[in-house]
């Protein structure tokens, strides 16, 4: 009887372990679509020294871009890099089961950064999500919040005039609780359904031209779990 029972206790086991598996594997394939079909913003950047100070501003506060874009050696800190221009990305955001999240190079550097992505290509990247070459990036999808057309302007003509930087970054890797975050399964409270999620466009807010040092502190798990509770109540539309 309890040998009976252990092979009945045995087979229900390995069913849902092949379940979870499939399960990640799906989620895993999902979350490498390519979307690079979806619309792109009307976004050109500008030249203007004023908007593309605007956008300097926006980029390392209300943006907090720098928090994960600058040198590893100051972003793993969260203290701003002495040279601000310097975005040649690298930082590993360590999740856990969430996965790894690692910063792009968004320098213009030929190879490694953005000098071949078009304006709207990276519009597209900070006001939904994808990436220049088409695929769906879950952090940046919740952890950056909606621009002015304006506002997006000038962010894109800013990250426009960072100098090349040659620093080849590696692709972010989800994890477990990411994955399944991809496919809903962990409800739309926390992770949004693998889509691109629309949001309103905001009006233009003029803002004081200062800095200040990024505003994330904590291990990833820490800024993650900041990340999710942004998009429970920001980002996620029902």
């Amino acid at each position: 009887m309890t040998r009976k029972l252990l092979k009945v206790v045995g087979v229900i086991l390995g069913l849902v372990m092949a379940a979870v598996g499939g399960i990640l594997v799906y989620g895993s394939i999902q979350s490498s679509n390519d979307v690079s079909s979806y619309r792109l913003p009307a976004i050109t950047a500008s030249t203007a020294p004023a908007i593309i100070a605007q956008g300097e501003y926006l980029y390392h506060s209300a943006a907090h871009c720098s928090a994960c874009h600058a040198p590893e050696e100051f972003a793993s800190q969260r203290k701003l890099s002495p040279s601000l221009h310097d975005q040649r990305g690298g930082h590993i955001i360590d999740a856990g089961p969430f996965g790894k999240f690692i910063a792009a190079n968004l320098t213009a550097d030929e190879q490694t950064g953005l000098k071949r992505a078009s304006d709207a290509q990276i519009a597209r990247a900070i006001r939904h999500g994808i990436t220049h070459d088409g695929r769906f990036s879950l952090i940046m999808a919740l952890s950056v919040g909606s621009f002015s057309d304006q506002d997006l302007t000038a962010l894109v003509s800013y990250i426009r005039s960072l100098p090349p930087v040659l620093n080849s970054v590696p692709r972010s890797e989800l994890g477990v609780l990411g994955v399944l975050g991809v496919l809903g399964v962990l409800g739309k409270a926390l992770f949004p359904l693998y889509k691109v999620h629309e949001q309103p466009v905001p009006a233009h807010v003029a803002a004081p031209p200062r800095l200040r040092a990024p505003p994330w502190s904590g291990d990833g798990i820490s800024q993650t779990v900041r990340v999710i509770a942004m998009a429970a109540t920001r980002r996620v539309t029902p």
